[in-house]
């Protein structure tokens, strides 16, 4: 749906699951880690021309039992630096997520 782009990990949540369970989920099944919620983030609402998405983001942690991303044998992922996020293009509902990330993070006046 978002050719070219990079995406965080995540997917649609199944009737009744929460954005905790689902995460949980998505994250075992996409990647095969385990994490640690720490947070909620600020729910996301964007239009895009053809869809209309809805973000629960959750800022997690790899679990202290669940493999290294070294580890991992997926063919498509990418583990970067936050600060190397502008290295690389992302859906535009992700951009203000990785705002907010980054100043939870790194308090401070935004980079200009």
């Amino acid at each position: 749906m978002y050719g070219g782009y990079w995406e965080l990990p995540g997917g649609k949540l199944e009737s009744g699951e929460s954005p905790e369970a689902g995460v949980r989920r998505e994250l075992r099944e996409e990647i095969g880690i385990e994490i640690t919620i720490l947070r909620p983030l600020t729910a996301i609402e964007h239009t895009y021309d053809h869809a209309h998405v809805r973000l629960h983001p959750l800022l997690c942690s790899l679990a202290p039992d669940s493999p290294s991303p070294a580890d991992l044998e997926v063919a498509a992922h990418l583990w970067c630096p936050l600060d190397q996020l502008d290295n690389y293009r992302f859906p535009e509902a992700n951009h203000r997520l990785i705002a907010e990330v980054r100043q939870l993070l790194h308090p401070g006046p935004a980079p200009q």
